[in-house]
């Protein structure tokens, strides 16, 4: 079962002896925002179908979606509203954002 790219990581065991396994990664890298270009590209590369992203209205999945619009790849983001209440400022950042960059969420209530 391959994980990620290199088999960086594999899985062994079952039940109680499962482990993931971690080897080295490379030591040389680009800074961050290339090597989501790269990591974002290999994705569309390797693509069936649609590509969804979960974008809670934070930061980090904003950085992740910015990267795909950015490549101009097609994206649906994945929103999630969770108990009322609980997560209602992410949840109103996520749908403005998505408004302005003309994105339409799949939303899961």
């Amino acid at each position: 079962m391959k994980l990620v790219k290199d088999n960086y990581y594999w899985p062994s065991g079952a039940g109680t002896t499962f482990t993931v396994n971690i080897s080295s990664l490379p030591t040389v890298f680009d800074n961050f925002f290339q090597e989501s270009i790269r990591a974002a590209e290999e994705i569309e590369s390797l693509r069936v179908g649609k590509l969804h992203l979960m974008y809670s209205g934070g930061v980090d999945s904003e950085n992740v979606l910015n990267v795909f619009l950015h490549l101009g790849i097609p994206i649906v983001p994945v929103i999630i509203k969770m108990t009322q209440g609980y997560n209602d400022y992410d949840i109103e950042y996520a749908f403005d954002f998505c408004q302005k960059q003309q994105l339409t969420p799949l939303v899961v209530d």
